[in-house]
């Protein structure tokens, strides 16, 4: 496999990016820098109701921590490309394999730095 250009790779982020905004919006949530996830539960008329809305925070809590966190390596992905050095392993700075960037282009360890990072906890 060949190396994608760097405006390729760019724009699969970006592309990547408006998906996952979108997603948040989608359950009213937004993507907020400091944490705030600024979304509200479905009003409560009983007992019944309140364990319902407990249910929703705990679900939507949960997918929404994932894709906040998607967000951030994506946005992770594109400062590495701003600055130089995406495809670069955080971990022993040697050049991730275009076939992971493929796969994974918010790839932040090489497959080798990733095992040892899995094995380890």
């Amino acid at each position: 496999m060949e190396n994608q250009p760097l405006s390729i790779i760019r724009q699969r982020l970006m592309v990547e990016r408006s998906a996952t905004v979108k997603l948040l919006q989608k359950q009213d949530l937004h993507p907020a820098d400091d944490g705030d996830l600024g979304f509200s539960p479905p009003p409560t008329h009983g007992q019944d109701d309140e364990a319902e809305r407990v249910a929703f925070l705990e679900i939507n809590f949960a997918q929404t921590g994932s894709l906040q966190d998607y967000l951030k390596e994506i946005d992770l992905a594109l400062s590495k490309c701003d600055a130089g050095s995406y495809g670069i392993c955080d971990s022993c700075q040697a050049a991730i394999s275009p076939a992971r960037l493929d796969i994974n282009p918010t790839a932040r360890f090489c497959i080798n730095c990733k095992r040892k990072l899995e094995e380890n906890g």
